[in-house]
């Protein structure tokens, strides 16, 4: 499975993670949008037409949901194209069908943004991640198609950060592709714009897939070099998916090499790093569970307090009644 960048199109936010993994070492998905996350793991049927059996519900997906219900009236809201994004994010991995419709909702109301230059952002945006769907299903050819339409606006409106992202997905697929050349130019613009921004997470992510690629063409030296620039600032801006991949490509390398004993202890640290990153996954997903039994619990009391409500009042209604029947019979008999 290829790793690669999913974006929010938050505009005025930078993409702080410029590293794109590709897919040739032990991490498994590493993918990277505004903020580094390891993503292994509502009702919108009045917005899409779907019911809420298309995708699991999670305390994330729920309140997303909410919020986007809460902003569907203007199709040209900034805020409900950033949540049509995160809820897509959330869903890629199960429904990516769902996904696709959520990030082609986003791109028809960002293309309707009158302002042009938050438009184009949110455009180029859309073009990413509608990208990555494809590479999800394995259509390279489309995911590219997409990816340059994205490089296209960001080199026209000069968004560096974001022309770093593009070049390192763009390396992704001509390195997938097995054209190395190719990938390898476009890791290294990727890696001269994070260089010349100051991005040391994406100057991390950038040399680790130069090292990665290099041990494919087998240029080791170059490689080592490289996969050891990436762990030294993994390390420095504590990412630990970075110092897990940069790890997985030194265990890699010296396997390729027949060092057995170095490649052993590397994959030992890798695997470190990779269980700290899924007990943390693990975590998290146990407090999601926590909160969405919290929230149905607190719900289901809440229910029952209205019922109990609602029978109260009907009580209090049907004494008043009685008592009013009552009143009027014992004024009748008093009349006779």
């Amino acid at each position: 499975m290829n790793n690669r960048t999913i974006e929010h199109s938050n505009y005025e936010q930078s993409n702080k993670q410029s590293g794109y993994f590709h897919s040739s070492f032990y991490c498994s998905n590493v993918r990277l949008f505004d903020c580094s996350f390891w993503n292994f793991f509502g009702n919108l049927n009045t917005f899409f037409g779907l019911g809420t059996s298309s995708f699991a519900q999670t305390p994330t997906i729920d309140s997303l949901s909410r919020l986007l219900n809460t902003t569907q009236a203007s199709r040209s809201d900034t805020n409900r194209i950033n949540t049509l994004n995160a809820l897509a994010s959330e869903l890629q991995s199960t429904n990516p069908d769902t996904a696709l419709i959520l990030y082609n909702q986003a791109l028809e109301i960002a293309q309707n943004i009158s302002v042009s230059s938050i438009s184009l952002k949110f455009v180029a945006t859309a073009y990413i991640n509608i990208g990555l769907i494809h590479v999800d299903k394995g259509d390279n050819e489309k995911a590219l198609e997409f990816y340059l339409k994205a490089l296209s606006i960001r080199e026209e409106i000069g968004d560096k950060n974001k022309m770093a992202a593009s070049y390192g997905n763009i390396g992704t697929i001509h390195h997938d592709n097995g054209d190395y050349e190719k990938a390898l130019e476009f890791y290294l613009r990727s890696s001269s714009i994070t260089e010349e921004i100051g991005d040391k997470n994406g100057m991390a992510g950038s040399y680790i897939n130069i090292g990665l690629l290099n041990t494919d063409i087998k240029k080791f030296a170059e490689a080592r070099i490289y996969l050891n620039k990436g762990l030294q600032l993994s390390k420095e801006i504590g990412t630990k998916s970075f110092s897990a991949s940069s790890y997985s490509g030194l265990s890699q390398l010296d396997s390729t090499l027949g060092n057995w004993k170095s490649a052993y202890q590397y994959h030992k640290l890798y695997s470190v790093y990779n269980d700290s990153i899924l007990n943390e996954e693990t975590t998290k997903q146990i407090a999601d569970m926590q909160t969405r039994y919290e929230t149905d619990k607190k719900e289901k009391e809440n229910q029952l307090l209205r019922k109990e409500a609602q029978l109260i009042e009907l009580q209090k209604k049907r004494a008043a009644e009685e008592a009013k029947i009552q009143a009027e019979e014992i004024s009748k008999r008093n009349l006779l």
